[in-house]
Parts: C-alpha cells; sequence; structure tokens
C-alpha cells in the first residue's frame, strides 16, 4: 500500500497522526459539512484522531486502504480521498468518497486526484465499477465528476438522513473499460 503520485505536485498517501492539526484546521468549513454525511461543525481535535485511528485500524484489520491524504510537493495535506467498501472487501464494485480544503479548491486539484485515483482503482485494485452517490445539491463535485468521465445514473430521493434533514443524492459511476 504504497503511496500514489498524481502528477509532480500532488502524491496520496497514508493517513498519519501528524495531520491532526492540518484537519481541524481544514474541516472547520461549513461548506464541507453541508456537502458530506459524516463530517461534524464544528470539527475537532478529537475528531482529527477518531478519524485518523479509525483509517488506520481498517487498514491493519482488513489489509486494504481506505482513505488516501492528498498531499502538495509540500507534503502538506489538502485533503482526502478514499473508498467506502459499501459492497463488502472483496466486491469488484466500490464508492469514492472526497474532500478537499478551502485554500485548495478551483485550482483543479480534485480533478487531477479523481482521475487518477480512479484509474488505480480501476486498473491496479481491479474493480470493475467505482460509484459516487452525492448530495444533490452539491454541484461542484457532480461538476468534478462529469469533467473525470463519471456518467449519471439515476436520482436517488430521500437517499440520506443526517441528523433531522432529509437529503436526496445523484448516483454517478465510471466502469473498467
Amino acid at each position: 500500500m504504497n503511496d500514489l503520485r498524481i502528477n509532480n505536485e500532488i502524491t496520496l498517501t497514508k493517513s498519519s497522526y501528524e495531520d491532526k492539526d492540518a484537519l481541524v484546521s481544514l474541516l472547520n468549513d461549513k461548506e464541507i459539512h453541508k456537502q458530506t454525511l459524516r463530517i461534524p461543525f464544528p470539527y475537532t481535535e478529537k475528531d482529527a484522531l477518531a478519524n485518523i485511528a479509525y483509517n488506520l485500524n481498517f487498514e491493519e484489520k482488513n489489509h486494504k486502504r481506505r482513505n488516501w491524504v492528498i498531499r502538495n510537493e509540500k507534503k502538506e495535506l489538502m485533503g482526502h480521498i478514499g473508498l467506502h467498501f459499501p459492497y463488502g472487501l472483496d466486491s469488484t464494485i466500490n464508492e469514492v468518497y472526497y474532500w478537499l480544503g478551502n485554500p485548495y479548491r478551483n485550482k483543479g486539484i480534485m480533478s487531477a486526484v479523481l482521475n487518477g485515483f480512479t484509474e488505480y482503482c480501476l486498473s491496479q485494485l481491479n474493480y470493475q465499477r467505482i460509484e459516487a452517490p452525492i448530495f444533490d445539491f452539491n454541484l461542484a463535485s457532480e461538476k468534478t465528476l462529469l469533467k473525470c468521465g463519471y456518467e449519471f445514473e439515476k436520482d436517488l430521493p430521500n437517499h440520506y438522513t443526517k441528523g433531522e434533514q432529509v437529503i436526496s443524492a445523484k448516483m454517478y459511476f465510471k466502469i473498467k473499460t
């Protein structure tokens, strides 16, 4: 489970406790909270430590990486991308998730990361299909998915519950060709 080089400026690495402060800083963002199901706001040091521990424990227990840290050439954390395994650890279908900190948005970073990561999942991890369900109001993510060759499959009415809020979603996918 080595690092994955996306380009000269971006590398995907393993989670690390050294990222705690960067996680707290970047994830104290109402927009990320609004567009994701499980990232709380405010985001605390306790949340960061629990997230890192969960990812590292998952990897150790299952011998599969779940989460990759998106880093720039200075090795600074910019965001995360990973897999949810909703169909089990041995399925040929998986679900991608991602987020990018505010200072790094609208610079083509997530498009480069999602393209490279999806290609890695389909060619090296041998998935046949990568799914990306997003909240139906997450237009930035929808734009990124389309730019990366994902196809719209269907609307998912009232698919998620977040607190008291019921949220509809859209399913996007990309298949191995």
